[in-house]
């Protein structure tokens, strides 16, 4: 509620300018992110910090190592709303064929899987 029922706001003209504060107090601690970011820059922006925040710390390091050497590489420049299923698969595949082990190939797709959860979550993708 913006303001009570009375005399003093009795019409849209009176309440108005606190709806306009309202919004504008919103607006200045919040970040809008579009469907046409790239994928680097959601992840470096909004995902890993979120992941700070939330308190995940031994994972974020390996996170962002996961980041940076299996992904950034391959999809860092794409638009996060342009990733096709083909492409993480010939990643994953280049990744299991330069030998590296199950476990490893899991924190990859958690990762990038983590990070589309997310982006749902925020009503993004």
């Amino acid at each position: 509620m913006l303001a009570p029922k009375n005399d003093l706001y009795r019409s849209w003209s009176d309440v108005e300018p606190l709806i306009k504060r309202a919004l504008e107090e919103i607006n200045a601690k919040r970040e809008y992110v579009t469907r046409d970011i790239v994928l680097a820059d959601f992840i470096e922006k909004h995902y890993l910090p979120w992941g700070e925040s939330e308190k995940f710390g031994s994972y974020c390091q390996r996170y962002k190592r996961v980041w940076g050497t299996n992904w950034k590489p391959h999809l860092g420049k794409v638009k996060l709303t342009k990733v096709q299923r083909h492409q993480i698969t010939a990643i994953r595949t280049k990744h299991a064929k330069d030998g590296k082990g199950g476990r490893t190939l899991s924190h990859i797709k958690w990762f990038l899987s983590g990070a589309y959860l997310f982006a749902t979550a925020q009503g993004i993708v």
